[in-house]
């Protein structure tokens, strides 16, 4: 449905915005980014904001709409700007890998406390779209955040249980990535980032060498 929310940030709007004009419906993509005016992507309607999706979901259809319109409607970068600045927020850990959960409200004192059992997929997924954002912005920070996670994963692949795959759980409470199970998967939780990274190492030719 047009108006489905999630965060009150109207996922379907959003998500939906490439389709809207892959298939020519220009009016309709039109009066969707007159809706993505309203929306503040400084301030969720949620305490706690999984940034996992926020990023695949927002910043991803965002800057899919940005390429796929042909860069002619600045709102998108716009917007895509002011949810990339939420998100930064969450890489705010001693170790630099975003909290999988960003309870955005609590004031910390210091970098806040990174969580054990984090799904690979969680924190491996995030590349393509904060590499773009880094494109499109001409501002490297999100980049150099997300390079941060890319950097742990490579040291750490090939001493994992089964040398070449990461598990399907890490801990992320240390200064640096650990391994939280011996559990591995090749579909959801540990096998999906293989994908991202790897369009990520494609597109931006700056992801370090993994053993995909």
């Amino acid at each position: 449905p047009y108006t489905t929310l999630f965060r009150s940030w109207a996922a379907t709007i959003v998500d939906g915005l490439d389709t809207l004009y892959i298939m020519g419906m220009i009016d309709e993509f039109e009066d969707a980014l007159k809706a993505l005016e309203k929306i503040n992507f400084s301030k969720p309607n949620a305490e706690r904001v999984p940034i996992f999706e926020i990023t695949i979901r927002y910043l991803g259809g965002l800057l899919g709409a940005w390429d796929i319109s042909g860069h002619r409607y600045p709102i998108l970068i716009k917007k895509a700007t002011e949810l990339g600045e939420f998100l930064y927020g969450a890489f705010n850990t001693e170790s630099g890998i975003p909290v999988p959960y960003y309870w955005w409200e609590r004031e910390v004192d210091g970098p806040m406390k990174g969580d054990n059992g984090v799904l690979v997929a969680q924190i491996a997924s995030l590349s393509l779209e904060l590499i773009r954002l880094s494109q499109v912005t001409g501002n490297l920070k999100y980049a150099d955040a997300v390079q941060k996670i890319t950097d742990q994963l490579d040291k750490m692949q090939m001493k994992s249980s089964l040398p070449g795959m990461w598990p399907s759980q890490v801990d992320c409470e240390g200064p640096k990535l650990a391994f939280s199970t011996s559990s591995y998967t090749l579909g959801a939780f540990a096998g999906e980032p293989q994908i991202p990274l790897y369009w990520s190492y494609l597109f931006a030719n700056i992801t370090p060498r993994l053993c995909l």
